[in-house]
């Protein structure tokens, strides 16, 4: 099987933009970013499964658990096949080392990776929100698919979370377009 890389940068620090809150409780999620960011991965054959991370979170307060990351708006049958929660990987490799996307595999398994109720986000959100240590970053990891034999994308995630035993969504604002072979007018192809 070919594996291809995707990489992507991270700093010691973040810069932060906050995205999607929820009141009515003490804990509120955000999604950190520095922009909106979109990543593209060309010429996958239908069924090629991409891993990417897709964001970084914190909380505002006590711990939240994610229920679930679903995109948001998809296009061209794109689907979560896969989600976790993980902390920041420079929190667990003293080498500060990263891993990069992966085409045709899930990611492997790392210290503190989490999914379904052991989710769990426990880490604060700095007051200020322009930069953030990474040690407070927990991070967001998708394996995503497009069944179909055309392009495929989202322009985030909504993740769905518990907090103060209540519900709440919010968006990850960084996209993922999985490109049918050859095509070279979708942008992110």
């Amino acid at each position: 099987m070919k594996t291809k890389l995707l990489v992507f940068v991270t700093w010691g620090l973040l810069t932060v933009a906050a995205v999607g809150c929820a009141s009515g409780t003490n804990s509120e999620l955000r999604a950190l970013a520095a922009a909106y960011d979109s990543d593209g991965v060309a010429d996958l054959p239908a069924g090629t499964i991409v891993s990417a991370k897709v964001g970084t979170l914190c909380t505002t307060g006590d711990a939240v658990t994610v229920e679930s990351i679903v995109p948001s708006a998809p296009t061209g049958g794109l689907q979560v096949d896969f989600w976790a929660i993980q902390p920041n990987e420079f929190q667990v490799d003293p080498k500060g080392e990263h891993l990069g996307g992966v085409t045709g595999a899930r990611f492997p398994v790392t210290p503190g990776q989490a999914t379904g109720d052991k989710a769990i986000v426990t880490g604060k959100c700095p007051p200020s929100l322009t930069v953030a240590s990474v040690d407070v970053l927990s991070q967001v990891l998708v394996t995503a698919s497009r069944p179909t034999a055309v392009t495929a994308s989202t322009p985030g995630f909504t993740v769905t979370y518990r907090a103060g035993g209540r519900r709440f969504s919010m968006l990850v604002p960084h996209g993922l377009t999985l490109c049918a072979p050859g095509d070279r007018r979708t942008q992110g192809c």
